[in-house]
């Protein structure tokens, strides 16, 4: 298992830990182990005076990101698990809408935008771009983690 993909599921094992699983069946989850999750966790779990593992309910932790923008996707540094996470809900609402036709989902993300690195990047929600980037391939949900690293 590579580094990378180590971290990845550690990542995916943290999801299950916030969810409430045991470090146990969160590892399981994941795809790793215990032990990997400890190891590549850092300061996104914690004990707690039992002995047992939780998760933080947020961190600051980097992530590289897919994301889309009126040229197509980019990656971009994310930080912290909520900005995280408000990334993979545009994404979903975005496949939602290319695939039904649906735009309440987008609704929430109108006039917002992710600021990495000092600049501004706003969620497309415009429905003929998304299906322009969408007809020139450059909406794909394989992996919204930029998988470079």
């Amino acid at each position: 298992m590579t580094n990378a993909s180590a971290k990845k599921r550690a990542t995916q094992a943290i999801r299950h830990l916030r969810k409430g699983d045991s470090l146990t069946r969160a590892a399981k989850a994941g795809g790793t182990t215990p032990k990997t999750v400890l190891k590549y966790a850092g300061r996104r779990i914690e004990r707690t005076a039992t002995g047992k593992v939780i998760a933080r309910r947020t961190d600051q932790r980097v992530r590289s990101m897919r994301f889309l923008t009126r040229e197509g996707v980019i990656a971009v540094d994310v930080r912290g698990s909520e900005s995280a996470s408000r990334v993979g809900t545009y994404w979903n609402a975005m496949d939602h809408y290319l695939k039904t036709g649906d735009l309440r989902q987008l609704n929430p993300f109108k006039g917002k935008y992710l600021q990495s690195h000092g600049v501004r990047r706003f969620y497309i929600t415009d429905p003929q771009m998304l299906e322009r980037l969408a007809t020139a391939g450059e909406v794909r949900f394989e992996d919204i983690y930029n998988i470079s690293r």
